[in-house]
């Protein structure tokens, strides 16, 4: 048995505990002790030190201890030889090892170290903090692990007792049982940070080649309520390379100087306490030699299912996390990243509140879910790649579209965002967008849409317009004559649109609006009955209503086709009108009220290109506050053969167009939503023409009705002196019928009136309609 007790108080020179007080206590009656071999298998052990402070440690152990070469004289003195020996094999059981915070302490199975196998070991450790501690009510969180095994290699004996200092070629923890629990809420925003492992008072500093820690697991708790709730859990892996560690004496505090570091938690699982969300990562892995931070599949979902209140599930297979700076992190809390990327994510919202929020991506503050562990949490850029985004409202997928964006100079701290998503700069861009109108008759495709702060333009490519059923099926589903179309857009461009309004406020606005390349086909089967309840909207009420408050500078048509098809009654042939080279403007375009007062009125400019032959050029003015919608509108028509006409006047009106040619073609109106009202200049010459007519299923002459048609009804020429004068344009608007028949039935007015055709409308209401 051996007791040994150290009062630094009384030794000014040498505070510290020191061998060379055993020879001090047998030099009355030895000089020189040398001994090549002490085994003592089994020994207790008391020694107490007492500190200038007034702290006191003591061991009290069972001990096993093994010496070689043991010299004690004076000679040996200073040389920091342990034990005055060669080589040392020295354990404890049961040893209690007291750590700087005052409150937690160590207690192993077995410590014990080997001077020859340059070698310390603990075996069956366990930390956990003493209750009955004064410091223990101040604490903010309570340690508690459990360590099967320790062992330090490659290690410096002499160095670790004459000089604290623990320097080492390789560290391994085996199978640790990690448990924190929140015994105190902190008043600052990075609690998490202060989490902090204690070294035993009398270490300075840890210095290591080699560190691995393997199969180990973490836990921490809140005991915030009644009994202790788990927050966290994984499994842990750490490897590292050159550490320097220090204890720092003024505060406590263990300070990481340098390393580097590989750390791997596996099956992580978090689950909040505040909030019904839990977070789910199958691997993260840690390294700071190259500075990123990858992430495995990171799942977010639910705790609990809630039908009345609005959910959200993700799903992220790897999230890497770039160029990471963790000793700003670790000092200042505060994590910046070169880049965040994310792959293929997958977030599924469930619209379930009846009045749901609308979200403005400029206003919302995400600094809540960062401020437990980081001051700042920056990057420079943030990508996620190919995104599926889905919602589901009332059980039924609502939308579902797959999103690439990028936030340039995204930065969280405590400040209000003043970005995009707390980023300077942002861009996004959504592939294979697919629609369905409410009955389910049109599929809405886009292929990608674009937009970009840096340029501030949205680019929209690749837009069809495709019909769900064929046109005897979808004839079928509406009962009554409806146009049937099937078209696309190669591009919509807007550019310098306002995104934050639009978030703000849901209102679209911008300096231009481009459609170009609509490419579309429309057909209508006239043998179907008319629904005589309709009543299509003029231009005006058409924007005044659109689903969107909308202010755009100037909207462009830009090289358009159209084609109307139209089944006539009777017979197979269907009527065709083409129109290529459409470019139409409109300026402004938008149903908002222009200082709060009147919504200004627009300009309406358009040229096209008829059957391949004719161009149009078309200029109206539409007053959008006028109580009847008035609108004024002139065009021209450059010469053309009037035998262009046939593929539409032949199927539909059984005329056909044998001679003719249009010279002049020049009209100006004014319209209401009743009435219009104008002049026509139509000259023309050399008309003549064939009257059709079915028999036995075929199309044939009539030379009787043409003869009539040529010398009695029609005008062959126009003028027929040498001055050219303008018709009446006088037409009274069906309500029925859509604007654009509006537009025509006018004009049509005056044609009828320079060739001499007389009204039949009072006759038959159907001739006059065709």
């Amino acid at each position: 048995m051996i007791y040994y007790e150290n009062f630094a108080l009384l030794k000014p020179s040498k505070p510290k505990a020191d061998f060379e007080d055993l020879y001090y206590l047998l030099s009355n009656y030895l000089y020189d002790i040398n001994i090549d071999k002490v085994d003592i298998p089994d020994g207790t052990i008391q020694l107490i030190n007492h500190s200038r402070k007034g702290k006191t440690i003591s061991l009290d152990n069972h001990f096993s201890l093994g010496l070689e070469n043991m010299l004690i004289n004076k000679d040996q003195f200073g040389r920091k030889k342990l034990l005055f020996s060669d080589q040392v094999e020295f354990s404890v059981r049961d040893h209690l090892i007291r750590l700087s915070d005052n409150v937690h302490v160590i207690k192993a199975g077995t410590v014990g170290f080997s001077t020859r196998q340059k070698e310390v070991y603990l075996t069956n450790a366990r930390m956990y903090p003493e209750t009955n501690s004064q410091n223990f009510p101040t604490i903010n969180w309570n340690i508690q692990l459990t360590i099967p095994e320790i062992r330090i290699k490659g290690i410096n004996i002499g160095d670790l007792y004459f000089d604290q200092k623990i320097a080492a070629d390789n560290v391994m923890i085996s199978s640790p049982e990690i448990k924190l629990y929140q015994k105190n809420k902190s008043t600052k925003k990075t609690e998490l940070k202060e989490i902090s492992f204690p070294l035993p008072d009398e270490i300075e500093s840890i210095s290591i080649g080699q560190f691995n820690l393997n199969n180990g697991s973490l836990k921490i708790f809140s005991e915030l309520g009644n009994q202790p709730y788990l927050l966290i859990q994984s499994d842990l892996k750490m490897e590292s390379q050159d550490i320097l560690v220090n204890n720092n004496q003024i505060n406590n505090k263990t300070e990481f100087k340098k390393g580097k570091y590989t750390a791997g938690l596996y099956n992580f699982l978090f689950t909040p306490k505040e909030t019904n969300q839990q977070v789910s990562i199958e691997d993260i892995n840690f390294s700071t030699s190259e500075h990123h931070i990858v992430m495995k599949q990171l799942n977010v979902k639910p705790k609990t299912q809630n039908t009345h209140q609005d959910q959200f599930e993700m799903q992220v297979p790897i999230l890497s996390m770039n160029g990471f700076d963790i000793d700003k992190a670790y000092r200042n809390y505060q994590y910046f990243f070169e880049s965040i990327v994310a792959e293929k994510p997958k977030l599924l919202l469930y619209n379930n509140a009846k009045d749901s929020i609308q979200i403005n991506p400029f206003k919302v503050n995400i600094y809540s879910h960062f401020k437990s562990f980081a001051e700042v949490f920056a990057t420079k850029n943030l990508r996620v790649n190919d995104a599926t985004l889905t919602v589901i409202k009332n059980g039924q997928k609502t939308l579902q579209d797959n999103i690439t964006f990028d936030l340039t100079n995204f930065r969280v701290d405590d400040k209000p965002s003043s970005g995009f998503l707390h980023s300077a700069d942002f861009s996004f861009s959504v592939q294979n967008i697919k629609r369905q109108d409410t009955q389910k008759l049109y599929l809405f495709t886009i292929g990608d849409s674009k937009y970009s702060s840096k340029n501030n333009r949205f680019t929209a490519k690749d837009i069809r317009i495709i019909p769900t059923l064929n046109r005897e099926k979808f004839n079928a589903q509406k009962g009554f004559q409806t146009d049937y179309f099937n078209g696309k857009i190669d591009s919509v461009v807007i550019g310098q649109p306002d995104i934050e309004r639009w978030f703000d406020k849901v209102e679209l606005t911008g300096k231009e609006m481009s459609v170009i390349g609509l490419n579309m086909d429309i057909y209508r089967d006239k043998r179907l009955p008319f629904d005589e309840r309709r009543r299509p909207k003029m231009l005006q009420d058409l924007i005044k209503t659109l689903p969107y408050p909308i202010q755009i500078d100037s909207l462009k048509l830009v090289d358009a086709k159209i084609i109307y098809t139209e089944q006539p009654p009777l017979g197979d042939e269907v009527g065709l009108l083409k129109f290529s080279k459409l470019n139409v403007s409109l300026k402004p375009f938008t149903n908002m009220k222009s200082s709060g007062t009147k919504i200004p009125d627009f300009q309406l400019d358009g040229r096209a290109t008829i059957m391949d032959s004719c161009q149009m050029n078309v200029r109206m003015n539409y007053l959008m506050n006028h109580p009847d919608n008035l609108f004024t509108a002139n065009g021209t028509l450059t010469p053309f053969n009037m035998r262009i006409l046939n593929p539409v006047l032949e199927p539909l009106a059984k005329v056909s167009i044998r001679s003719g040619r249009v010279d002049q073609f020049r009209f100006n109106l004014s319209a209401d939503r009743t009435q219009a009202s104008g002049q026509l200049m139509f000259g023309y010459n050399d008309l003549k023409i064939s009257v059709l007519e079915l028999k036995n299923g075929n199309t044939k002459e009539s030379k009787f009705a043409s003869f009539i048609a040529n010398s009695l009804l029609l005008r062959s020429k126009n003028p027929r002196g040498k001055e050219l004068l303008p018709d009446e344009i006088n037409f009274h608007r069906d309500e029925k019928r859509s604007i654009v028949n509006y537009w025509w039935k006018a004009i049509f007015s005056g044609i009828r009136n320079t060739m001499g055709i007389k009204d039949t409308k009072e006759e038959s209401e159907p001739k006059a309609d065709q």
